[in-house]
């Protein structure tokens, strides 16, 4: 993108040199105008201006022989202002970044290539787990004095030998898909078919029965501790939870205490207006009992 970048601002100078500057392009030699169309202008540039060291100003006054006029100020000017800009836009800054693209470029490559190699040297291929633990594992288990990864038996080398040999691993996976699907065992049936949904969860990634091994009867004391940190959070968890709904059915209470009261209140003057009623009814029947006396 950046190289393409450039190429949109040396045509952008093509044009304008093919517009204001075409008879600086003039080649005595060949006695013909390397101006003369845009596309001749832009190859121009494209070649000569770029291989110049000091850009289009130094090949029109180098190899064409034709400077910037001093008979005319303000063609020279805006001569003198053309080459600068070029010189500066393309010859400083746009190759420049090019060229620093690039080298950032094979620099990271580099630096990528040195990091696989990194981890392919000191993590296991199969599990993923470095070798500082392997090795610390093997420590452990001879008491702390020796190194495992120099006994050839036990630590990290011992360990991508044995235990997790990658080949191992590729020489299993050849076997069950050359073998006949008939005669698979359970085992056997249970990996062709992860193999089958590209499933790789029956390779041991992230563990290894060294480590398990190693840290047994080390680790019960922290495996204890983990336990009853997970049970405190666990609890603290449970109690929130018991908080949140304890909150909940309060606040639903209260709204349901409102709804009866609101509704007792109703009631209420409901019965209030039957009472003057009924008393109004019975006021009527006492009138009319004796107007029949009389």
């Amino acid at each position: 993108m950046s190289a393409l970048l450039g190429v949109v601002v040396i045509y952008i100078f093509a044009l304008f040199g093919f517009w204001f500057f075409s008879s600086d392009f003039f080649n005595e030699d060949q006695s013909k105008n390397e101006c003369e169309t845009l596309l001749l202008c832009l190859t121009s540039f494209l070649h000569n201006g770029l291989i110049a060291g000091g850009g289009i100003a130094d090949y029109l006054g180098g190899e064409l022989g034709n400077p910037p006029s001093l008979v005319d100020s303000n063609a020279y000017t805006k001569r003198i202002i053309y080459d600068l800009m070029f010189f500066i836009l393309v010859i400083v800054l746009l190759l420049n970044i090019i060229f620093g693209i690039i080298i950032d470029t094979f620099s990271a490559l580099r630096e990528d290539a040195a990091e696989k190699q990194q981890i392919m040297k000191n993590s296991c291929f199969i599990c993923g787990l470095g070798k500082d633990l392997f090795d610390e594992a093997e420590n452990k288990s001879l008491g702390g004095g020796g190194s495992g990864s120099n006994s050839g038996v036990g630590g990290f080398e011992g360990h991508i030998r044995t235990q997790h040999n990658m080949w191992d691993y590729i020489s299993y996976m050849i076997y069950i898909r050359t073998k006949d699907e008939t005669e698979y065992s359970g085992l056997e049936s249970y990996i062709a078919q992860l193999f089958s949904n590209d499933d790789l969860s029956w390779i041991p990634r992230g563990s290894a029965l060294m480590l398990r091994n190693a840290s047994s009867g080390d680790n019960d004391e922290d495996e204890a501790t983990i336990i009853a940190e997970r049970n405190e959070e666990l609890l603290e968890n449970i109690l929130g939870v018991l908080r949140e709904n304890q909150e909940t059915m309060i606040g639903q209470m209260e709204e349901q205490n409102i709804k009866i009261r609101n509704e007792l209140g109703g009631m209420k003057a409901g019965f209030s207006r039957l009472k003057g009623e009924v008393s109004q009814i019975q006021h009527h029947v006492e009138q009319a009992l004796n107007n029949k006396k009389r």
